[in-house]
């Protein structure tokens, strides 16, 4: 018998068993009860919880919860696709039973789909791990992560917006990273499959409940950001790809969808999802497509054109009156009032790149910002945000991250027998950037942190279609 290094040793009989029964649980041959195991204590622990608590509610999820705790982690790429576009979901099915959305919450949904994805991805491609790690890029990785932390504990260690940022790091940055890394070409297919999926179900909720907040805008329940149409960005766009090579049933079923998605996203009023899915369009289009396929681009486009036209009189006034205001921005850019909206965005980067001036090397520190500005809640873009609150130090690293991600993109793009695939992964990191420039932090940019770690993760040309390294889905 061989320990865990490898070298042979006689076990004495009354351990014998013992040993058998740990080399089972922890083989990766026999991963399947490793993943048998985490949704039955889960399940035991919830259904203890309501028996100590006298609270029903907690046994229902705990039934609820095991099939779908195993299902993810059987299929960690399922885990992450929810990861990436499933919280909408979530956050809608908390508001339809009354329940609402907190810290609690949202820490528990992207925890739960954390452990599903690493332990899921380590079980069924644990040499994934250790060629991840070991990696230039992890390192610059975490030395920009450090850096956060340096600046947080030199800076502004007693900002309650800074410890806040930094505590989005650990489930919206590392965990996805690390994930995206984890799995294989084939598991990436049915990542894009979770992503189409999770997309309609958001189509449905739009067109069965889509309301007009107070403040004028449109939303698909009242606890759900109108940034969620970002996820039907992507969804769409992933959707006309993989279209493409499928039967003509599929392709008229899918682009059936886009229409829908296009509809909600003009509905939703958000500029930025609108922009990241032309965006994410154009570049399928120009990115080295056949003929024929870039005609069929060019058809497909033209429709959306046509069908965006003909439901103007159907989208909401409110969601009408920002993208005029967009249109007046450029048309009439000298008269803007410093209040609207899009010209107070300019005005915050024109405020963000001063603060920065004055302090170029170090920055100001994580969230400290919101004390120069305390007017400003997020300089709502990732580049800016970064020079301002880590300084040129934060920058260069970032800059040498994105090098790197940028780099493979060129790798992946000389696998011609691959172009769907790179397509897809393509367009998606250009759209989580666009996201990044209009919207949110770089703590919170989990799209683009993700779609990162899976173009590192994929292996070069040469081993490009290498099968998964164990046993396979169960």
């Amino acid at each position: 018998m061989r320990d865990l290094n490898g070298i042979r040793y006689k076990p004495s009989e009354k351990n014998k068993s013992l040993d058998h029964l740990i080399g089972k649980i922890i083989s990766m041959k026999n991963y399947k009860v490793l993943i048998l195991l985490i949704p039955w204590f889960f399940g035991c622990v919830m259904f203890v919880g309501a028996i100590a608590l006298s609270n029903p509610i907690l046994g229902i999820i705990g039934l609820i919860g095991m099939p779908i705790l195993w299902f993810y982690l059987a299929y960690p790429e399922f885990a992450l696709a929810t990861t990436f576009s499933g919280h909408i979901v979530f956050v809608a099915v908390l508001d339809w039973i009354n329940t609402p959305t907190n810290t609690q919450t949202t820490l528990v949904f992207f925890l739960s789909l954390s452990i599903c994805y690493l332990i899921g991805g380590i079980v069924k491609n644990p040499l994934q791990l250790k060629i991840t790690l070991q990696k230039p890029v992890v390192i610059i990785f975490g030395m920009f992560i450090l850096w956060m932390l340096i600046s947080w504990i030199l800076m502004s260690f007693d900002n309650p917006v800074s410890i806040k940022k930094l505590s989005y790091i650990p489930l919206l940055m590392i965990t996805p990273f690390i994930g995206g890394n984890l799995i294989s070409k084939n598991q990436l297919n049915r990542f894009n499959i979770g992503i189409i999926i999770l997309g309609i179900i958001i189509s449905f909720i739009g067109i069965y409940q889509g309301k007009t907040l107070p403040n004028g805008r449109w939303v698909i329940t009242q606890s759900v950001s109108p940034l969620f149409s970002y996820s039907l960005s992507f969804s769409a766009i992933i959707a006309i790809v993989s279209a493409l090579d499928k039967k003509i049933i599929i392709k008229i079923f899918s682009y059936i969808y886009v229409g829908i998605a296009f509809y909600i996203i003009l509905s939703s009023g958000s500029r930025g999802p609108l922009v990241a899915f032309v965006g994410g369009f154009i570049l399928i289009i120009i990115s080295g497509s056949s003929l024929r396929k870039k005609i069929t681009y060019i058809l497909v486009g033209s429709i959306l054109i046509f069908i965006g036209v003909q439901i103007f009189k159907y989208i909401p006034e409110s969601s009408m009156v920002r993208f005029e205001s967009t249109i007046n921005l450029f048309l009439n850019f000298n008269n803007q009032n410093i209040n609207s909206e899009i010209f107070s965005r300019l005005y915050i980067w024109e405020e963000a790149i001063n603060v920065w001036i004055a302090n170029p090397l170090f920055g100001i520190g994580i969230g400290n910002f919101s004390i120069v500005a305390p007017d400003i809640i997020t300089v709502h873009n990732f580049i800016l945000e970064t020079m301002v609150e880590m300084g040129f130090v934060g920058l260069v690293l970032f800059i040498l991250f994105f090098i790197y991600v940028i780099k493979k993109l060129f790798i992946m793009n000389s696998d011609h027998k691959n172009e769907t695939f790179y397509k897809v992964i393509l367009s998606l990191f250009i759209m989580s950037i666009i996201k990044m420039s209009f919207s949110g932090q770089v703590q919170t940019a989990l799209e683009f942190w993700l779609i990162s770690g899976v173009i590192i993760g994929i292996p070069n040309n040469d081993s490009f279609d290498a099968p998964e390294s164990n046993t396979g889905d169960i």
